[in-house]
């Protein structure tokens, strides 16, 4: 390989991945050439040219142009894509951490199909070469992935087409073969097969996955096509020279210098470096995932160019208006001087001018003098105006109320003229009557004689027919002059017409519509006529009145312009002599005003910073604030090391923040640290969306009040319409708030969260789902998550902003101090409220007024002295700026006084907010121990009203303190699991002490972990006691500052005393040896844990003790009424399950107390399918107030959300009946929805933990508890005691269980039902009978209550044997009869309730192992075992200690350890050659036992070397990483048997190490048999199936004194013989192996006794198992002790009856009862755990 790469080497180098980056095969490297040859790239510009070329050809054609930076890195992955497609068949699996694709929400399998129909059909039959690019979050169904592996394999999908399809596809084939000239059979199948090579050479797949997760990993097991058909192209993190080159290029972009661009270059470098570090200590320590991807990079630039250019325009745009402003003040101060050179000249000039003013001013008296005359002439000129007026006004009233009359019949009149037409006027022609109009036109008639009377009469008819045939004849009548109709006419119309009955429009109308017309037009003109004839004189007069009041004006206005214009003179002399003096003292004004603002602006242009927000804002939101604070620091001094112009302290909020926008915040919610706006500044000025972490609800709070006002929009995941909501907001430009998020957001949301807008016709678009929505820019989008610690994959991470919105310790103290000072001096609290409320409008004010005098200085034109709008803008904004000062400086004043006040509450609400960080952490330790601030908050409030009062102000906060940390500490107990209790107490000791400064870190980090262990250079000084672990513990403790610097040399110096010290009891109580005799505290624990870890339990609780008090050791009984108390008809109650809990019984007797009916309690165990019963119940419940039960919640954790949603949204109070309870039951889950959990009441059921507590919680339950139930019986004699005997059995069976198996080899759920029926029991029979009948309530309780849920016969033998104890007549009859040989613990002489409770509460908080029948040394383990939970549960809730460094768990570690072991694991059993050895022989049984145990080891053998074979080539990459190779590196890693080994191994419990070394002497112990022969002493341990060995024995017995199996077992002898033995044994067979737990084989007495103190294990000599005739046994005392393989003692029930962990019986002589070795639990053990 060097050889080859070596032209790629530079000298005096050897060959690296580094330098074969240098190596480039492609057909790439002449774009325009027609064929393109593949060859070897050498010239490097060369081909960045070429590749800037070809991306340039793809944006030219693009719709969506790529940005990319073409730099080795990127160019790499292109050519190594480009090769891959290159080749026929050639698909791509593309590796490394994703960002966004766009996925619609209802694509579903038939979409797919229908997609990949259409994908394969191009690809065969239009043959088009065609790449399908497909990512992981594409994958809505893995159905999808399935399919794509079918693809890579045979190019098809089973099923996929059809059958008309099918035949297309075929008959397309036929031509394709045609025009390709191939020869196919025309068969479907040979068709089809041509179609399938088509697709394969044409479809290229390109698949993107991330390897985050399990996801990848389980999908490349389950589809090995992904790694054997792709090529795989893994992305790893970008190089240094990737880093550089794109920050160079956008850097370039954004108008820095040379110089600069390279120091930013550096600072981003170094930015994305330093964060990625953070990142892995940030989970390593926090166990907080975040990532930081190239997205992450490039938005750190990106964000830094927008914020770079946002803050040069506002300097530039501040700086120009300085400047402008600055050239006004130069030109105005130039004025000024001029100005007073000038008014120094005109001071003669001034007082000529003030006596020309003084002469001026007597002539405008004298002229006042003439015009008050005038005035006079004006006032009488207007009186008689006036009058003549008001007569012109009547007589013009009078005019228009006659013509009233006539004006509308006038108008009828023309309207009916209008109306006729032609062909009317021909109708009244013919008629014979001549109509009145010939008359009204002064037509005469004709004369002619009358035909009956002879005398001549007038005719009007000719004349008439006449007029009427005129054309104009219409016209004419419309024109007529109405207003001089002649006299005589008018007098022939009144006398000859009007008087006519006849002469009526509406009896003419009947006739003629024609004639009608006519006639009401000559009525008309009558009626005109008669009212002008009185108007018209009147109108002539109202033209003479109004004449004459004209003339009158017009002399009335003359006088008037003359008076005004002497006025005018005298005002505009007044004005030109006050205007100089004026302008003089306002430019000066102003010329002091705008100094100010100089100075102002020469500081705000002098600093110019935007590197480090932008780092900020683009990292460090996820981040808490202690890595925050320690990154920032470590930038800033990194930014002035390489000279970039900054501050020397860098502050987020000076640089970014507004502090009028701030102190708004403040007001809306936001906490007032500065951590906390820093996160308002992240989330309002990143370019993505934030998403807030936000388990408080803090940041939920803090938008909703920000944003009320501008209609904010509140949507959930789970809202139905959440979807349209968001449409009209992003139309509208309103904000909209996603609350509640888990760790999916739903897909549909991806085009809002990466913003992917386009422009069209000069409108902004977003295309959200199926719908393109017009995009407005005033949108904003808030998401919160209540989760504590959520795991979000990259390809959500980079869309949004992560902001860990955790509140602080500071903004959580300030909450807390604005409370208490609001409920204890309400007034202050107030005051300072309007004081923030009138500083923060204050600051605003003075802000506007800032930019006011800016925009009037900068947008003056001219000479600003002469604008006089601008000078008196000036002028108002500084009085005002002066008022806004006095008024701040009263404010601070005031302020100070306030805060004196209120800062002596601070050491309450420090010490409170202390209490909550105690409390937030729990949840690391349980996933149910959640706690909301809300209900913190409430409390706190209780505790306030609670608490007792006092006038002395430091008194009281004692009171508050003690009162809230005892409510905190009781309300939080009654939710925590017993073993959670101490480490919560000693938590909480801890959080109080450290907040008053009394506790060493370091001491308490030593405490928790131990410290880092290193090489000891000090020889252990008593090696026979004190363990080489204590030793190194001593060693290192002693490097503590403090009293401990004498430890090491004061044991080394005295270990005699430390010996003693050692061996006591109670070392917990004890003082040490000198000089260590005074310590206290947590440097007594750090000792104690040395020297005797077992007692570092006792140590803590007397710890507590003394710092808190014994209460903090006392934690509440379980009280369901006073949970239901603290609840209301919203407020779910959560039982948190543990094993063996039941809280029914007691619910359901609560509700009977309370008086709900068992039909009012309705009750559902979820499971599958019950959700929408549960839904059900609970809206019944909300109507008629019943009670809905939802039992096993963790069994439905699909349904979690939506009962999630019912909590938030359907339980509230308007819709809910106040008797409605909500109780729901769960089992510790992750599920289980965090709201529910932190504002719910939340208790846990169990046992409690302690002898002392449980008999106290036996005696304070139903039915114990009830008076009338305990006094009822009439044999209370016997009742009483046997009833406390009960009792004890109870607490003691279950208190067992810690001991392990000693206390019980399976540990059972023993609860309160099982002690309940036995006192039932127990009254019943003592009720119905005079003597007790012990054997049945014996036989009751032990085989029936307790003893039916004991499944191991051993353990029934030891329940009967404790039993005995108690159940016995001298627990009635001897006066406080002993339960246990110290005398501490009996039945009290006072047997009443009250007496037993008072016993009861004296005994031991903590009892020795001798109540429980055990001996001292169990404790030991026991001990061990709480010591080591409660500094692992304390050590999760510190979050600033990590246990030590981690293991290196890189892959040559792996690797080493693998072939380490392959080297000493022996090759296979040749089983055949063994055969042949020791062949099958009637007469001798070990042969068969041997070739049996050989073959079960060849097994494990082979497992074991194939797995790790295996595993060394996966973890190289050569072979698929399967799940059994993971879980073989992974047990590796952590040091355990891989679960592929045990499967095939005998049951072990040991370590990794010790258990190849443990094998290893099993495999030499049959190779020694296999070589020498069969053993003189067998190793019993080392059988992989000891029974199989132990029946061989027998059967060489049985066939040897030809006796059946049956009736012949071992008898069991312990030798003297240690390790050998110097004879061999006649028949039967020595052993050796075995292991006594909880007694030692006393070799002087030859018989069972007590063990050692502090030796837990004694090795049994060698023992003569002695096969012998059953019927001829005499056992002498002794006890049967059982055998088992491991210490577990536990197994598998098998077939025999017997445990798969237990071997045999074997015997011990004893002069004891066998019940006292039953009851200390001893046994034998094949091996040992190490």
């Amino acid at each position: 390989m060097d050889k080859v790469c070596e032209q790629l080497v530079p000298e005096n180098e050897t060959l690296g991945p580094q330098h074969i980056r240098n190596l480039f095969y492609g057909n790439y490297g002449d774009p325009d050439s027609e064929a393109k040859i593949y060859d070897e790239i050498t010239d490097m510009e060369d081909l960045v040219k070429k590749m800037e070329y070809y991306l340039n050809e793809y944006n030219l054609i693009s719709k969506t142009p790529m940005n990319l930076v073409m730099f080795k890195f990127a160019i790499e992955h292109v050519s190594r894509v480009s090769r891959v497609l290159m080749q026929p068949n050639g698909s791509a699996l593309l590796v490394g951490i994703g960002g966004p694709i766009e996925l619609t929400k209802t694509y579903g399998i038939s979409d797919w199909r229908d997609d990949l129909r259409k994908l394969l059909i191009r690809a065969g039959c239009e043959g088009k070469p065609i790449v399908f690019l497909f990512a992981d979050t594409q994958i809505a169904d893995e159905m999808f992935i399935e399919d794509i592996n079918t693809v890579l394999n045979t190019a098809d999908v089973p099923n996929l087409y059809a059958t008309d399809e099918k035949a297309t596809i075929l008959e397309k084939m036929q031509s394709a073969a045609r025009d390709a000239g191939k020869k196919i059979e025309p068969t479907p199948l040979a068709l089809y097969n041509y179609f399938i090579e088509r697709v394969r050479s044409n479809l290229h797949v390109a698949l993107c996955m991330s390897p985050i997760g399990d996801s990848f990993r389980v999908r490349c097991r389950m589809f090995p096509s992904l790694i054997n058909c792709c090529t795989i192209d893994w992305f790893q993190n970008w190089p240094d020279d990737a880093l550089e080159r794109v920050a160079n290029m956008f850097l370039t972009q954004a108008g820095l210098s040379g110089d600069m661009v390279d120091l930013c270059t550096s600072i981003c470098k170094h930015f994305h470096v330093t964060v990625q570090q953070a990142s892995d200590r940030f989970f390593r320590e926090q166990k907080r995932k975040t990532y930081i991807t190239p997205t992450s990079y490039l938005e750190l630039i990106q964000t830094f160019k927008n914020l770079y250019s946002m803050k040069v325009d506002q300097i530039t745009m501040a700086r120009n208006r300085y400047e402008v402003g600055l050239e006004k003040l130069q030109f105005a101060a130039g004025q000024v001087s001029l100005m007073q050179d000038e008014l120094t000249n005109l001071q003669p000039k001034l007082i000529v001018a003030s006596s020309k003013t003084e002469k001026l001013m007597i002539k405008i008296e004298q002229d006042t003098v003439i015009v008050e005359k005038q005035k006079e002439i004006v006032g009488a000129d207007e009186a008689v105006a006036n009058e003549a007026a008001a007569a012109a006004q009547a007589i013009k009233d009078d005019c228009e109320s006659d013509l009233s009359e006539a004006i509308p019949a006038l108008e009828a009149a023309v309207d009916a003229l209008n109306t006729l037409k032609p062909a009317d006027i021909t109708v009244v022609k013919s008629m014979k009557n001549p109509p009145p109009v010939c008359v009204m036109k002064g037509i005469k008639p004709d004369r002619k004689p009358d035909p009956g009377s002879g005398r001549m009469v007038e005719d009007f008819w000719g004349p008439s027919t006449k007029l009427l045939g005129d054309l104009k004849f219409l016209e004419n009548l419309k024109a007529y002059d109405k207003d001089n109709i002649p006299v005589p006419v008018m007098k022939r119309i009144r006398e000859r017409y009007m008087t006519d009955r006849e002469f009526d429009p509406d009896r003419i109308k009947s006739i003629s519509t024609a004639c009608e017309g006519l006639c009401k037009w000559v009525r008309a003109m009558e009626v005109y006529d008669r009212v002008i004839k009185i108007v018209a004189p009147k109108k002539a007069a109202l033209e003479e009145a109004e004449g004459e009041l004209a003339s009158q004006m017009d002399i009335l206005n003359a006088k008037r312009a003359q008076l005004q214009e002497v006025a005018d003179k005298l005002q505009a002399l007044n004005d030109e002599f006050a205007a100089e003096t004026k302008k003089k003292k306002e430019l000066e004004d102003e010329i002091y005003l705008c100094a100010q603002k100089l100075d102002r602006a020469e500081q705000l242009i002098g600093g110019l910073g935007g590197r480090k927000p932008a780092g900020t804002i683009a990292y460090l939101g996820p981040f808490t604030v202690d890595y925050r604070q320690e990154m920032l620091k470590e930038w800033n001094q990194f930014s002035l090391r390489t000279g970039i112009p900054c501050s020397a302290n860098f502050s987020l909020v000076l640089i970014m923040g507004e502090p009028v926008v701030i102190r708004a915040w403040n007001i809306a919610g936001l906490p007032v640290d500065n951590y906390s706006v820093e996160n308002g500044i992240i989330s309002t000025t990143a370019r993505r969306w934030p998403l807030m972490i936000d388990p408080q609800g803090q940041a939920n709070k803090w938008v909703k009040n920000m944003e009320k006002n501008n209609r904010l929009q509140v949507i959930k995941l789970t809202d139905s319409n959440y979807v349209r909501v968001l449409e009209n907001a992003i139309t509208f430009g309103t904000p909209v708030l996603l609350e509640n998020v888990n760790q999916e957001i739903d897909a549909a949301l991806d085009p809002v969260l990466v913003k992917s807008v386009f422009k069209q016709q000069g409108v902004w678009y977003l295309k959200l789902g199926d719908n393109v929505l017009e995009y407005s820019f005033d949108f904003r989008f808030f998401i919160t998550t209540r989760l504590r610690n959520p795991h979000y994959l990259p390809e959500i991470a980079v869309k949004v902003t992560l902001v860990n919105f955790m509140i602080t310790l500071q903004g959580l103290q300030d909450q807390l101090l604005g409370i208490v000072v609001a409920r204890e001096r309400p007034e202050l609290e107030e005051k300072k409220n309007a004081m923030i409320i009138e500083s923060a409008n204050n600051k605003k004010m003075l802000k506007e007024l800032e930019d006011k005098i800016l925009e009037v200085l900068s947008s003056s034109e001219g000479n600003i002295l002469e604008d006089e709008t601008a000078i008196n803008i000036l002028s108002s904004s500084k009085v005002l700026s002066a008022e806004i000062q006095e008024k701040q400086k009263l404010a601070a004043e005031t302020e100070k006084e306030i805060d004196f006040a209120r800062n002596q509450y601070v050491p309450v609400s420090r010490h409170s907010s202390v209490l909550f960080f105690c409390i937030s952490d729990l949840a690391n330790i349980d996933p149910m121990y959640q706690y909301s601030l809300g209900w913190f908050i409430n409390l706190y409030h209780q505790s306030i009203t609670n608490s007792t009062k006092s006038p002395i102000l430091d008194e009281r906060l004692g009171y508050l303190n003690d009162y809230f940390t005892n409510s905190i500490y009781r309300n939080v107990c009654r939710s925590l699991f017993e073993k959670d209790k101490l480490i919560f107490s000693f938590v909480l000791t801890v959080g109080i002490l450290r907040y008053q400064g009394k506790i060493d870190e370091d001491v308490w980090n030593f405490f928790l972990t131990g410290g880092v262990a290193l090489e000891n250079p000090y020889p252990n000084p008593a090696p026979k006691w004190l363990t080489d672990k204590s030793w190194s513990e001593i060693v290192r403790a002693s490097a503590l500052k403090g009293y401990l610097e004498k430890f090491r040399k004061s044991v080394e110096e005295n270990p005699n005393e430390w010996k003693n010290f050692y061996d006591v009891l109670n070392p917990h109580e004890m003082p040490c040896p000198k000089p260590l005799d005074e310590i206290r505290g947590l440097i007594r624990l750090v000792a104690l844990k040395c020297l005797r870890p077992d007692k570092v339990v006792p140590g803590v609780q007397l710890y507590i003790v003394e710092e808190m008090g014994s209460s903090y050791l006392e934690p509440p009984q379980f009280n369901i009424e006073e949970s239901y108390n603290d609840s209301n008809c919203c407020t779910p109650l959560v039982f948190i399950l543990s094993a063996g809990s039941d809280p029914m019984a007691s619910l359901m007797k609560f509700a009977t107390d309370r008086g709900i009916s068992k039909t009012s309690l309705m009750t559902i165990s979820l499971g599958q399918g019950q959700g929408p019963i549960a839904s059900g119940m609970i809206n019944t419940g909300l109507e008629t107030g019943q009670w809905a039960v939802l039992q096993n919640c963790h069994l439905a954790e699909s349904w979690m959300r939506e009962l999630d949603r019912i909590c938030d949204e359907v339980i509230i109070p308007e819709n809910t009946h106040h008797n409605f309870r909500l109780w729901l039951t769960s089992y510790p889950s992750k599920a289980f929805p965090v709201a529910i959990l932190q504002n719910g009441v939340k208790m846990t059921n169990e046992a409690p933990k302690g002898l002392r507590q449980n008999l106290i919680r036996s005696y304070l339950s139903d039915p114990i508890s009830d008076p009338k139930f305990y006094n009822s019986c009439p044999n209370w004699k016997a009742f009483r005691p046997l009833l406390f005997s009960l009792c004890f059995f109870h607490a003691l069976v279950q208190e067992r269980r810690k001991f392990g198996p000693l206390g019980w080899n399976i540990p059972y759920e023993f609860n309160e039902s099982d002690l309940r029926i036995c006192v039932l029991q127990l009254q019943m029979f003592l009720t119905d009978y005079t003597d007790v009948p012990y054997d049945a309530i014996t036989y009751l309780t032990g085989e029936c209550n307790y003893g039916g849920r004991v499944t191991d016969d051993k353990d029934r033998r030891l329940l009967n044997s404790l039993l005995s104890i108690f159940y016995t007549p001298e627990v009635v009859s001897k006066p406080m009869y002993p339960f246990s040989p110290s005398g501490t613990y009996f039945v009290p002489s006072d047997t009443t309730h009250e007496g037993c409770v008072s016993y009861i509460r004296s005994l031991p908080l903590n009892p020795l192992p001798e109540v429980f029948g055990l001996h001292e040394n169990a404790d030991i383990t026991k001990d061990n075992q709480e010591t080591n939970i409660l500094l692992y549960g304390v050590l999760l809730t510190q979050t600033q200690i990590t246990a030590g460094g981690g293991g290196d768990d890189s892959q040559e570690m792996i690797i080493e350890l693998a072939n380490d072991i392959l080297g000493k694991v022996p090759d296979l059993y040749d089983i055949h050659d063994v055969s042949q050895r020791y062949p099958v022989m009637y007469t001798n049984s070990m042969n068969t036992v041997l070739r049996q145990e050989l073959i079960r080891f060849n097994r494990l053998i082979a497992v074991i070397k194939r797995t790790l074979r295996d595993m060394i080539k996966a973890v190289k990459g050569l072979v698929v990483m399967s799940a059994e190779l993971e879980g073989t590196c992974t047990a590796l890693v952590v040091g355990k048997v891989p679960a592929a080994w045990a499967s095939k191994s005998y049951p072990s419990l040991k370590p990794l190490g010790s258990y190849v070394n443990d094998l290893i002497a099993r495999l030499k112990f049959f190779q020694d048999w296999i070589d020498r022969g069969a053993p003189n002493i067998f190793w019993l341990s080392g059988f992989y199936f000891t029974q199989s060995f132990l029946t061989g024995v027998l059967q060489n017995f049985s066939r040897k004194k030809k006796l059946p199996i049956d009736l012949i077992h071992f008898e069991f002898y312990t030798t003297e013989f240690e390790d050998e033995a110097d004879r061999c044994c006649l028949f039967g067979i020595y052993c050796k192996g075995l292991f006594l737990e909880g007694a030692r084989w006393d070799r002087k007495l030859r018989k069972l006794n007590e063990s050692y103190p502090k030796v837990l294990f004694d090795v049994v000599p060698i023992m003569w198992l002695k096969p012998a005739v059953k019927s001829d046994y005499n056992p002498p005392p002794s006890y049967t002790c059982p055998v088992y393989k491991t210490s577990a003692r536990r197994g598998v029930l098998s077939t025999t009856g017997h445990s798969t962990n237990f071997v045999m019986y074997t015997t011990f002589d004893t002069d004891l009862p066998e019940k006292h070795w039953i009851n200390r639990g001893v046994a034998s053990l094949c091996q040992l755990d190490d």
